[in-house]
């Protein structure tokens, strides 16, 4: 099983949360725009209430993945693809069938579908395609952005 709730999914994988810029967004949407990692891509929102939640926020990265296949002395990247979609490389950090988390140049919990492949290990560079849609757990709300003028 992949997650039994939301709150499951946060308390166990937590401590691999990165720091995300999020931006405005309307109301009800739970399509996310972020900054993360050095890219802009789109998230499904999966913490509710949906409310506008912009600025610098603690996340969990979640993608799903057909497959995973090992990809040798490849560096970290994440290269977005389209909306919600996205193509990944990265070291193992964690292993915990059917999951896993990849250093993607930030830290990313996949979802392997068909289970982890056979002789993946910690510490083994990966590549994935992320299926639409990616998806993101809010873990902490907006810090205050200083600003350098009085009101």
């Amino acid at each position: 099983m992949i997650e039994e709730s939301t709150e499951s999914f946060t308390s166990r994988w937590r401590k691999h949360a990165t720091e995300a810029r999020i931006f405005a967004r309307v109301e009800n949407d739970p399509l996310l725009e972020l900054e993360t990692g050095g890219v802009i891509m789109h998230a499904l929102e999966r913490t509710g209430p949906y409310i506008p939640v912009t600025g610098t926020n603690r996340v969990i990265l979640h993608a799903l993945a057909e497959s995973v296949t090992a990809a040798g002395d490849a560096g970290p990247a994440l290269e977005v693809t389209g909306i919600s979609r996205a193509r990944l490389t990265g070291s193992v950090v964690q292993l915990e069938e059917p999951l896993l988390v990849v250093d993607a140049g930030l830290p990313v919990v996949v979802g392997c579908l068909h289970g982890i492949p056979a002789g993946i290990t910690e510490g083994d560079t990966v590549t994935f395609t992320a299926l639409p849609p990616l998806q993101v757990f809010v873990l902490e709300q907006a810090r205050e952005a200083a600003h350098d003028h009085e009101v």
